[in-house]
């Protein structure tokens, strides 16, 4: 027997799937080969109890047979979801899946005819007496060929209906199967990328003081903010730049548009200040020696006076006294004119001073000292942005470890989830329940009757 490609297109298509062999259970075949042997022993069209078959069309023969392991259908109690052999067999659903195999395609018209409007199938009590586990079926056909294709239709009807109830744990069993090996092959990857990673790790730890990601994020966003305020320094200091800059192609400029004027007023500048240098030298000279001489004339003053006080003519003291006081008013005019000669060479330094030409050179010298502050804030930015990079890569690292961690972790209990379920799934298929038993015929034997004539319907 074999069933048609319309009514097992689902069995099709789990045969199709299922490429890894199960242990236990495979989906059954259909096309079990039925031995019909004929008596000559007339049956009545029964159909269930002592009720009597009805219809316009009446069958002539009737297939009989002992079949055990019915399909299962589930059916929801209120413990749960529980499975029970099907025996509606005059449901639209059973009559059309008969139909449907090849069985039922071989059929002639009026059998179709028969199957669709009057009682075909006939379950005789919950299980044979003659033998046990069995039911005992009586299929009806107009004539004994019908009744032959009824019985091989209805037998791979029960096997296509067995294997809806088999065929979902065997494609499961399939995909835990292809998952399983997805996962532990993600496994693989997932602990030897984690190995380069660490070891990537672990060698950047020996040049930096981190030791946890969150420590190289917090160290990246105070980087962060200290590469601001240098980037904050560096634009004012090359504002300044090329102020100072421009002021010294200015001042190049002047020089090089006055040219002889300058080097000229230059030299004579440089005379007049030697000229103003001798002079004070001149000066302080002449004060010195002056000083010397007042000092020694005043010790002599000072000697003359004892002596005077000392003589007893009154006209002599008198005119020296009087010669006395013009030298303490030549020592007030001396200090005076010696005051004034400080000053003068004070104020002479200065102007020399001011006027000595070194505008460029300040230019010069500060753009000098400009440039090597921004060279040094230059060097700490650079310092500043390199930390961070190393910050930055460490904190990616970390972070990829505590991710593959993760993923290993996450996929470890998945593999341990789909290796619990498929152990499952293969103890059910190596010890299959009756719902996922294939239903057998009786030593594969079929006995065609004839059937009574002369009732009246």
């Amino acid at each position: 027997m074999t069933i048609s490609r319309k009514g097992l297109l689902l069995l099709i298509v789990g045969l199709a799937l299922i490429s890894v062999p199960c242990r236990g259970l495979e989906l059954y075949k259909a096309g079990t080969k039925l031995k019909f042997e004929s008596v000559s022993e007339k049956q009545q069209w029964l159909v269930g109890g002592n009720k009597f078959g009805k219809g316009p069309i009446k069958p002539s023969y009737v297939a009989e047979f002992y079949i055990r392991n019915l399909p299962m259908e589930r059916y929801k109690s209120r413990s749960g979801l529980k499975y029970r052999a099907i025996s509606n067999f005059s449901s639209y659903g059973a009559i059309k899946g008969l139909l449907e195999t090849s069985g039922g395609e071989s059929m002639s018209e009026p059998q179709r005819d028969l199957v669709t409007t009057g009682d075909v199938v006939c379950q005789i009590g919950k299980f044979a007496e003659v033998v046990g586990n069995h039911a005992h079926f009586r299929l009806y056909g107009v004539t004994g060929e019908d009744a032959k294709a009824t019985a091989e239709g209805f037998v791979d009807f029960l096997i296509g209906r067995a294997n809806k109830n088999l065929a979902p744990l065997l494609i499961e069993e399939r995909e835990l199967k292809k998952k399983i090996v997805e996962k532990k092959a993600n496994i693989d990857k997932t602990e030897a990328k984690l190995k380069t990673v660490r070891a990537e790790l672990d060698e950047l730890k020996k040049t930096s003081h981190y030791v946890s990601g969150d420590e190289a994020k917090n160290s990246i966003s105070k980087l962060n903010g200290t590469i601001d305020e240098l980037n904050i320094k560096l634009a004012s200091l090359r504002a300044k730049q090329k102020m100072t800059n421009r002021a010294l192609q200015e001042e190049e400029m002047k020089k090089s548009l006055q040219g002889g004027d300058l080097e000229r007023k230059v030299v004579e500048l440089t005379n007049e200040l030697e000229a103003a240098r001798a002079m004070n030298e001149t000066a302080a000279t002449v004060r010195n020696r002056t000083i010397s001489s007042l000092k020694a004339a005043q010790g002599k003053l000072d000697t003359l006076k004892r002596m005077i006080y000392n003589l007893s003519d009154t006209k002599a003291k008198g005119t020296l006294l009087d010669l006395y006081k013009t030298i303490d008013d030549f020592i007030v005019i001396f200090n005076a004119v010696r005051l004034e000669l400080e000053a003068a060479d004070e104020t002479g330094a200065e102007e020399t001073k001011s006027t000595e030409p070194d505008t460029e050179f300040k230019l010069e010298r500060r753009l000098r000292e400009e440039t090597a502050e921004l060279e040094g804030i230059e060097a700490s930015k650079e310092a500043a942005a390199a930390l961070r990079e190393q910050a930055k890569r460490f904190y990616y690292l970390a972070e990829q470890v505590s991710e593959l961690e993760k993923r290993k972790k996450s996929l470890g209990d998945e593999l341990v989830s789909c290796e619990s379920a498929l152990g499952q799934i293969e103890e059910k298929l190596s010890d299959p329940g009756p719902e996922l038993l294939r239903p057998e015929v009786y030593q594969n034997k079929v006995t065609i009757y004839p059937v009574q004539s002369g009732f009246t319907f």
